[in-house]
């Protein structure tokens, strides 16, 4: 039993890091940073797990672990509701 829930949770997790990889942005010409509210039209930009998107910039300022909003995601684990088990 705890071999199977172990393996159900590895899954669960496999397919979470899957569906997240899947994510498709839409960038076009009136796309803002969150940070610095320059227009991402051709630029680099990043996208943090809480759905804030900023330019290439930005995200070299503040660093692959903090986004906008304040949150360190090395501290602070974002956990999303899909990312459960559900089983």
């Amino acid at each position: 039993i705890v071999h199977n829930l172990s393996r159900a949770v590895d899954i669960d997790a496999r397919l979470a890091r899957l569906e997240e990889r899947s994510r498709h942005v839409q960038i076009n010409d009136e796309s803002l940073c969150d940070s610095c509210h320059a227009r991402l039209g051709t630029k680099l930009f990043a996208m943090y797990p809480d759905d804030t998107i900023v330019c290439y910039k930005c995200y070299r300022r503040q660093g692959e672990s903090t986004s906008i909003t304040g949150r360190d995601f090395k501290k602070d684990v974002l956990i999303k509701p899909g990312w459960l088990v559900t089983r």
